[in-house]
């Protein structure tokens, strides 16, 4: 098993009042975390186990974003959605893989961006590519 360690900056709930949680999803893991804690996850990367000693390891982070209250004029509001969603995706930069050992690097490959019941969803999915294997 490869433990990948995700950490996302706390200064991001700072930043983005807006943020409900945010929810990591690899391999046979999925765990939400309420936005001021710093999420960490161990992620098992089954397809090592057999044999390939270099792969991919996708994962997603999702940012839910609260509903905003409703206004007499929209446009303020939208204005501070989208602001809230410029810097939600820049959450990529604070995104870390903590053990380059085991780690090359992440890569986002896909964004998409909806709305869902009352919340606004950020997903951000990456590729992390494992160059070897620390026993």
């Amino acid at each position: 098993m490869i433990e990948l360690y995700l950490s996302v900056s706390g200064h991001l709930a700072d930043k983005v009042p807006e943020l409900a949680c945010i929810d990591i999803q690899g391999a046979d893991i999925t765990k939400t975390y309420p936005y001021a804690e710093i999420a960490i996850s161990k992620i098992p990367y089954t397809q090592l186990a057999q044999g390939n000693a270099l792969g991919e390891l996708r994962f997603t982070v999702t940012v839910h974003l609260k509903p905003l209250r409703r206004s007499g004029h929209d446009s303020p509001e939208l204005q501070r959605l989208r602001e809230a969603f410029a810097v939600v995706n820049k959450i990529k930069d604070t995104l870390l893989i903590t053990d380059p050992s085991m780690i090359h690097g992440a890569q986002l490959v896909a964004e998409d961006m909806q709305k869902q019941k009352d919340l606004y969803k950020v997903s951000l999915e990456y590729v992390a590519r494992v160059e070897r294997i620390t026993q």
